[in-house]
């Protein structure tokens, strides 16, 4: 049963990612190549939000999601780095006394886009779609409190 102590928390921000958009490729063979490759990165903003129930039988749950803008365009994405925006859904469990055992179990699912690629390597053109992208993030820990 769940009781009526519940809050909700909400959170944005964002990420400088246009600072880590110039990498240097250098390879020594003698004559100091080096490649200067610009990424084209935009900063990003995210989004998200959170709820958390404390339930009669002193358990917590919690469930989030969160948005995350992409770092780069659709037409500068490469196929090294297919940056897309992303969405987080979480959910997490605890169960615990002060005193004795207690647990948490969680999750979380990110969909991570399809990243759309069309890009010219060495002369030839490249272009299509990443299938959908979800990676899941499921963990758990355990307690014991002494006296």
């Amino acid at each position: 049963m769940i009781s009526r102590r519940r809050r909700g928390v909400a959170k944005t921000g964002w990420q400088e990612w246009s600072e880590f958009g110039t990498n240097r490729l250098s390879i020594d063979l003698g004559r100091g190549a080096v490649k200067v490759l610009d990424r084209n990165f935009d900063d990003t903003w995210y989004l998200g939000g959170a709820f958390h129930w404390r339930m009669a039988s002193g358990s917590v749950l919690s469930a989030g999601i969160k948005y995350d803008s992409s770092p780069v365009s659709d037409s500068d994405r490469t196929l090294d780095m297919p940056f897309d925006e992303t969405w987080t859904f979480s959910a997490n469990l605890t169960r615990g006394e002060k005193e004795g055992f207690g647990y948490a179990l969680g999750g979380s699912l990110i969909y991570a886009g399809e990243g759309s690629v069309d890009q010219v390597a060495q002369g030839v053109r490249i272009k299509g779609d990443f299938d959908a992208n979800f990676m899941l993030f499921l963990g758990g820990t355990m307690r014991y409190v002494f006296d």
